[in-house]
This record gives C-alpha cells, structure tokens and sequence, in this order.
C-alpha cells in the first residue's frame, strides 16, 4: 500500500472516532438529563451551577466544530482555516479543564 492510502485510512479513522466520541456525548446527555432537570435546573445560578453547565454543554460546539472542519476538508481537499482549528483546539481544552474541575 501507498503512504496516501495509509494517511487516507487514518483520516477516515479519525472520523469514526469523532462519530463514536459524539455518540457517547449524546447518550450520555441522554441517560442524565432527569437527573439533570430534578437537581441542577431549578437551583439559582452559582459558581458550581455556572461549571457545571459549561462542562456539560460546551463539548457540544467543540464536537460541531470538529464536524464542520472534517466535513470541509472532505469536500475542500488542502483548506483548512488555521483560526478555526485554533479555536475548535481551545473549545475542546476549556471543556476538559471545565469537567476535570467539578
């Protein structure tokens, strides 16, 4: 095999991994939005209050963000934008630092 089709595999593979890491969120979001609704909603807003809703919702635009760019890259061979990577990267890095602080 080609190097190009080694690449090829592991981009496709990545892919599948971001489908799979978006599953796991959904089912997730699922499986304690009762939870979620008896014991976070109807509480007033405080610092807890306020990292747990950013752990808990911002993975989502990080997860969309990595969509769109893999979507792009698929149809628009060689783009990327360098500030939206930046920005999906820091998404993604301040969710992790938001749920490793609960």
């Amino acid at each position: 095999m080609s190097t190009a089709l080694y690449v090829d595999a592991g981009v496709q593979a990545s892919k599948y991994c971001n489908v799979g890491t978006f599953a796991v969120l959904v089912f997730d979001y699922c499986i304690t939005l009762e939870a979620e609704s008896q014991w976070i909603w109807h509480r007033k807003w405080t610092f807890v209050r306020s990292m747990f809703t950013v752990s808990r919702y911002l993975p989502f635009f990080g997860i969309g963000m990595t969509f769109a760019a893999a979507l792009r890259t698929q149809y628009y061979p060689g783009e990327s934008c360098v500030a939206y990577g930046k920005a999906s990267n820091v998404l993604h890095i301040l969710s992790i630092v938001a749920a490793e602080g609960l």
